[in-house]
């Protein structure tokens, strides 16, 4: 975060352990390389090796989830407000 306010670092990381790509779906808040999107996502990368509708997966390329993004937004906010306040 950085700009009118300073810079300032928010650590996600800590909140975020627990919640990695190997944990089951009601946990994780990180989509792995392959994962369980709507179905009209690809089974297979085109050009690569990887099917992952070998295992019933489709591609998902690792990305955050919805719970990931809220816990981020969360922090990032808490960041702000306290820096509104030490204004």
């Amino acid at each position: 975060m950085c700009g009118v306010l300073g810079d300032r670092y928010v650590d996600v990381y800590s909140s975020s352990v627990g919640h990695d790509a190997c944990r089951p779906a009601g946990t994780k808040w990180i989509e792995g390389i392959c994962g369980d999107p709507e179905d009209y996502w690809p089974t297979s990368l085109p050009g690569t090796v990887l099917n992952c509708g070998l295992i019933g997966k489709r591609i998902t390329v690792v990305h955050s989830k919805a719970e990931g993004h809220a816990n981020t937004a969360a922090h990032v906010e808490r960041a702000i407000r306290i820096a509104l306040l030490e204004r």
